[in-house]
């Protein structure tokens, strides 16, 4: 008599770190609701908006750069993953016009009509681009108002350089808009349907600070005789990887069932009597099991491979040794099979040597539960002692760990 205990360690893929992110935005424009800054006494005129083309707009790296698994249980509406921007944009004092002014930064989306939709679709279905000004609630729309976010009183102090820059924050969000197919895409640019869509900035100079959100689009920038208005586009492309950032990844699959993430789950054999191996290839003391993936993305086709844990494999048999510590079983493995099936499935030596098979035939529905169904046996494998033969009583541990892929 011995016990018989397998352990199916980690599954390959988890849930994401997070259905709702924060922010990424850099600390570079001041917020414009509020009350007047102090007056200042100079114009500004050659205000330009610099293109990120320039290398003078930065940005950070996406937070995550890789989003993990979001299935079906992400709703509508969430934050994957976000980066903020930098805009820059200069101009020049005017030496000799003492006026009250402030140069203002606004924006709005434009090059597609005005449909007032605040959220662009990219070229991964579900997922779409949306920019808000850094630290604001409030988004960017497809709309012919642009919206003032950021501004800045002047005041020159007499420098000889008349120059000065003005630079302010946004932040771009990668945002669920609907179904993901199953699979891993890299975010890169707007659906095609959406290609002549445009984030277009506009600086020009007021009398008076406007409100945050603000319409400036008529505002001609011009105070006394002296103009300050300039204006940029930025296509998606560039709000995605200006910096070299490297486009983020969004993974669309199933979740694995939480028994097997971390240390693994357990199986327990159970005990079974030596005198029920007669014969080599003998197997006795069958445990049904299985390995469960829930909320699969529309259209999943998972498929299951297994190799050996820290035990390996026995030779020439495709099963799994037990531990040789002295007290074990001996002569003994454990095979896999699908539940009622009685053909071996092939157990892999490392995760470099793996074979695949398909969860089910048919792709997942959206949302759908996948099983993979299995049967662990042992099997009198007569490797400890070719020369004297037959299963030796003991304990009889070992472990199977699996990856999941996607076709």
């Amino acid at each position: 008599m011995f016990d018989l205990r397998l352990s199916v360690a980690r599954a390959a893929l988890g849930r994401p770190r997070g259905k709702a992110l924060a922010g990424v935005a850099l600390a570079v424009c001041l917020a414009v609701p509020g009350g007047e800054a102090a007056a200042a006494r100079r114009a500004a005129k050659d205000c330009v908006v610099q293109k990120f083309s320039e290398g003078v707009g930065t940005g950070t790296g996406w937070n995550p750069p890789q989003v993990g698994n979001i299935g079906s249980g992400v709703p509508v509406g969430t934050v994957l993953a976000t980066r903020g921007l930098s805009i820059s944009s200069q101009f020049n004092y005017t030496r000799n016009l003492e006026v009250d002014s402030h140069v203002v930064h606004g924006a709005h989306w434009n090059g597609m009509g005005w449909s007032g939709i605040s959220i662009v679709p990219t070229n991964v279905p579900g997922v779409g681009l949306r920019v808000k000004p850094a630290g604001a609630s409030w988004a960017l729309k497809l709309e012919r108002e642009i919206r003032a976010y950021a501004s800045r009183a002047l005041e020159w102090s007499g420098e000889e350089n008349p120059l000065d820059a003005f630079p302010s924050g946004l932040t771009v969000e990668l945002v669920v808009t609907g179904t993901i197919p199953s699979g891993i895409y890299q975010v890169t640019g707007p659906d095609p349907d959406f290609s002549a869509a445009r984030m277009t900035i506009k600086m020009v100079q007021m009398a008076s600070q406007p409100a945050s959100g603000a319409d400036i689009s008529l505002e001609s920038g011009k105070l006394s005789a002296v103009v300050c208005n300039s204006e940029a586009w930025f296509t998606v492309e560039e709000l995605i990887t200006i910096g070299g950032v490297t486009p983020p990844l969004v993974t669309a699959v199933c979740n694995v069932d939480a028994r097997y993430v971390g240390y693994g789950r357990e199986v327990t054999m159970g005990r079974v009597a030596v005198g029920d191996f007669p014969r080599p290839g003998a197997r006795a003391g069958t445990v049904p099991f299985s390995i469960s993936l829930s909320d699969c993305a529309a259209g999943a086709k998972p498929k299951l491979a297994l190799y050996a844990g820290v035990q390996g494999l026995v030779p020439g048999v495709p099963a799994l040794r037990v531990d040789s510590a002295f007290g074990y079983a001996r002569n003994v493995g454990i095979v896999l099979t699908r539940q009622g099936e009685t053909t071996p499935l092939a157990i892999g030596a490392g995760a470099g040597d793996l074979n695949f098979y398909p969860f089910s035939s048919r792709p997942a529905v959206q949302g759908a539960t996948a099983n993979f169904d299995l049967e662990a046996h042992y099997q009198r494998t007569d490797h400890d002692t070719p020369v004297a033969p037959g299963v030796r009583p003991g304990r009889a541990n070992s472990s199977v760990r699996f990856q999941v892929r996607y076709d």
